[in-house]
């Protein structure tokens, strides 16, 4: 059985560039042969001509024939072009000229029945031959499972390319009888199937597996992208088979990189790339020819692979159509499934309320593109680098117009799409390309053939005015004509500090938040000192400058504070001014504003503890940390009472769940300051050190009461807890730790620390479940988790399950009366929560909460999510 293409209603006529040159030489043969035959039959009889006449009969039905046998073979355009595809251009001005035809890739894979059963395939042999010649198989699944699982796949992309140029060198017949041991079976190539009948392998002569012309192929492509050069020193790789694109990724180690390196190491990835998409799309007995054709098909038409711009995106369960974080989650999508044959490395912005989104990515450099092409009537030949940098130029015009499609498929609202190219190089930063494509005029270009042709570029782009330079089909550096942190893309009002913020939530967010207003995410009670904090220092002036400056910075402070609505503001006011006037506050600018902020007992006496714990006496820091505590405790300043609630949050995550989750209805909640929550804790850990693990536990259960969501106040008490002896109700607390959990270390820490405690009560299965639970958090990143889990085995060998299944652990955990975390609950609310963030435009909360995802769930379109959060602009 041989290997067939599966069908393929495409098609395309013609002889490929070696059949045309191998027909002309057949026809020159002939016509010589003619020719003599004539002449020899004018000087001769009868017999003479009639011979001549036969023989030249003979050659003319020879040679149609051959005609038929060229035109029969069905080129590599005949498997990937639709048969109403444009004819290429001409001439070799373009950098697709010489390629026959045009393809749209991935419409006509490889089926899976193009495996014959055999571990080789027959190359000009019968089975009378006493010596077989046959040809291995390329198994690209193997080679990329084994990359996958190696700590040098540079190693082993060298083995496998010496391997195929070893038995290409090796002599007809030769068998490789060093590399097994004598008697030894031959082993097939990789790929090749071991299923063979008995009788069949014994009447067969040994094989001599002779590489494939994908084989030399994928050979010639890694030696031209600098497999063997050893130039310059590349950083630790590690192989990568992305699950949304099916492509290779070359991951390098973090840390500074040289960029020659990195242009190494893109070449290589772009090797690897083209043999997934020879694999993909060619049949087994393709030639090396179809190789580098099937690549330049796949290079021309990367936008054949966008939809149509008003085919709307999949939304997700619980998105917002035209959100801004369904648009923002589509693009990251997009930019991370999309098919190409070089490495995308792309930001983005959006504003969806005012229809802009901006992008601009990375051109790939004519120096990572392959040292040979093919080239009609040429075959395969040596690209000069004019030739790559136009391919480059090319590639780039065409992937800025599928970025800009799957910009406006995101959402009916983006109106403009602003995609620029630039170019890093070792030392200067260079941008190719700015257009601003709009929507209307885009939906007028046919994406599977407008950029099929170089000729048509100037055409496409013409009508949206763009910032480019071309020559000779080459890109010229050009000035950029926008920047993706403008305000049209990144409006200021994202980035207000929320406890400053008058601005009302839509209905929709404002339920997922749990508030009406941006101000009911806040969690700093000192943002409004530290805004005013900031206004004061741009008026101070110091003694240097006027001898009266005492006197001017009061009345500066005054003036700004004296009379704030806020008492906290009007406090502050008063103690700095009283600070300066008694000599205690010098008129240094930054003493005042420090004074300013966080000048309050609370904060001097949080200060000073930490420095007294820092020396080991925890004496000094309880008696200055419970005095400032007695002061305000005294009085009642942070007691709750009826509609009103003093609480303290870590970060905006913590305050966003509280207010979705616990707050009560019509119910304030108030900001205690930051010392006053650090000074329970520094008294809790001073009593705890004193060996009073009564009065540790009766801070620390004040700090959970204060920070219902903050895993720090609950570790705490479980440490005092345990202490204190009272296993059970530490126990208890982890528990309630786990329900709330929603970082990284609340449940990593979470699950590690009751693990112990499940060990020590002699629950072997459930300690081993919660240590799983651990390590699984941490993504393996928590050794000593792993440690103790290894001593758990060795110590119950007998209890002790090996490979625990996620269902098995969480099996395990509920039946000890665990909690799974996170809870359905809080991953429902957590991400509804998110996603309202984003939807508002309250960046500050969105990153807080995307960050934290990305820490639990390192997806590449989350991150991508993350990088398109722009950060707070420069004042």
């Amino acid at each position: 059985m041989s290997r067939h293409a599966p069908t393929s209603p495409f098609s395309q006529e013609g002889p490929s560039a070696r059949q045309s040159l191998s027909l002309a030489l057949v026809e020159l043969v002939t016509g010589v042969a003619f020719a003599v035959s004539v002449a020899f039959a004018a000087g001769g009889g009868g017999v003479a001509w009639i011979v001549a006449s036969a023989l030249g009969c003979a050659c003319l039905i020879l040679l149609e024939l051959f005609r038929s046998g060229v035109h029969e073979r069905p080129s590599v355009a005949s498997r990937l072009v639709p048969s109403d595809a444009d004819d290429a251009d001409d001439g070799s001005a373009h950098p697709d000229a010489g390629v026959a035809g045009h393809a749209t890739p991935g419409l006509c894979p490889k089926g899976p029945d193009a495996q014959d059963g055999r571990p080789w395939q027959d190359v000009g042999s019968s089975p009378a031959d006493v010596t077989t010649t046959a040809q291995s198989q390329f198994d690209l699944e193997s080679l990329a499972a084994q990359l996958a699982r190696s700590d040098d796949p540079l190693a082993e992309l060298k083995l496998f390319v010496k391997d195929i140029r070893a038995r290409e060198a090796a002599p007809a017949g030769a068998e490789d009888v060093e590399s097994r041991p004598l008697g030894e079976a031959p082993t097939p190539a990789a790929g090749a199937s071991l299923a063979m009948p008995a009788q069949a392998e014994a009447s067969r002569p040994t094989p001599r597996l002779v590489p494939s012309p994908m084989e030399l192929f994928a050979a010639r492509r890694l030696e031209e992208a600098g497999l063997f050069k050893d130039d310059v020193e590349l950083p630790q790789l590690k192989v990568v088979l992305l699950g949304r694109s099916g492509l290779f990724y070359l991951r390098m180690a973090p840390g500074p990189v040289a960029y020659l390196a990195r242009l190494r190491v893109l070449g290589l990835e772009a090797a690897l790339n083209q043999l997934v998409f020879c694999s993909k799309y060619l049949e087994s007995s393709a030639s090396e020819e179809d190789c580098y054709e099937a690549n330049e098909l796949v290079l021309r038409h990367v936008c054949a692979q966008a939809r149509p711009i008003d085919e709307a995106g999949e939304l997700l369960e619980g998105e917002v159509p035209d959100g801004e974080w369904a648009t923002r989650r589509q693009i990251s999508n997009a930019i991370e499934s999309l098919v190409l044959p070089y490495r995308l490395e792309a930001s983005f912005r959006t504003n969806v309320a005012d229809g802009n989104v901006a992008i601009e990515f990375a051109m790939t450099p004519d120096r990572v593109f392959p040292a040979s092409m093919l080239v009609d009537q040429l075959g395969v030949v040596t690209s000069s680098r004019e030739m790559r940098r136009k391919a480059a130029s090319a590639y780039a015009q065409r992937l800025a117009i599928l970025l800009a499609a799957e910009a406006f498929r995101a959402s009916t609202k983006v109106r403009h799409v602003w995609v620029a190219a630039t170019l890093d190089t070792a030392n200067r930063h260079w941008c190719y390309l700015s257009v601003d494509f709009d929507r209307g005029r885009f939906s007028q270009i046919d994406l599977a053939h407008d950029l099929a042709k170089v000729s048509d570029f100037e055409r496409v782009y013409r009508r949206f005015v763009p910032v480019i330079r071309r020559e000779r089909g080459m890109l010229r550096p050009v000035e950029q004509s926008f920047s993706l942190n403008e305000a049209r893309f990144c409006p200021p009002r994202r980035h207000e500090s929320p406890s400053l913020s008058s601005r009302r939530l839509p209905p929709r967010q404002a339920h997922d938040l749990g508030c009406q207003s941006v101000y009911g995410l806040a969690i700093q009670e000192a943002d409004k000192r530290s805004l005013i904090a900031t206004d004061i220092l741009r008026r101070l002036v110091s003694h240097d400058v006027d001898k009266d400056a005492t006197a001017r910075n009061v009345g500066t402070i005054l003036e700004l504070a004296g009379d704030d609505p806020d008492p906290d503001v009007r406090s502050a006011a008063e103690r700095t001014v009283r600070g300066l006037i008694d000599g205690r506050l010098s008129n240094e600018p930054l003493a005042i504003a420090e004074e300013f902020v966080s000048g309050d007992a609370l904060s001097r006496a949080a200060a000073a503890g930490r420095e007294s714990l820092a020396r080991h006496d925890p004496r000094a820091a309880l008696e200055r940390c419970e005095r400032a505590l007695g002061e305000v405790d005294g009085r009642g300043l942070y007691d709750d009472a009826e509609g009103i609630e003093w609480r303290y949050f870590g970060s905006y995550v913590d305050r966003a769940l509280y207010n979705r989750l616990f707050a009560p209805p019509e119910t304030s909640i108030m900001l205690v300051p930051d010392g006053y929550f650090e000074c329970h804790l520094i008294c809790s850990s001073a009593r705890l050190a004193l060996g009073d693990s009564d009065e540790a536990c009766r801070h620390a259960r004040r700090l959970v009461e204060l920070a219902p969501l903050d895993h720090r106040g609950f570790l705490h008490l479980v440490r005092c807890l345990e202490e204190r002896g009272d296993t059970d109700e530490a126990i208890e607390a982890l528990k309630v730790l786990l329900l709330r959990a929603h970082d990284l270390e609340g449940l990593g820490i979470g699950y590690y620390r009751m693990a112990s405690f499940q060990w020590q009560k002699g629950n072997i299965l459930a300690a081993q479940a919660a240590y799983h639970s651990s390590i699984a958090a941490f993504k393996g990143s928590f050794p000593l988790a792993a440690l103790e889990l290894a001593a758990l085995a060795a110590q119950h060998p007998d209890t002790f399950r090996q490979d625990l299944s996620h269902d098995e652990t969480a099996s395990l955990l509920e039946g000890a009366g665990i909690p799974v975390a996170p809870t359905k609950q809080m991953t429902a609310s957590f991400l509804s929560c998110m996603r309202a963030s984003v939807d508002a435009e309250v960046f500050p909360v969105a990153r807080s909460f995307v960050s934290t995802l990305v820490t639990l769930h390192p997806d590449d379109v989350l991150i991508g999510v993350m990088r398109s959060l722009e950060g707070e602009p420069d004042a």
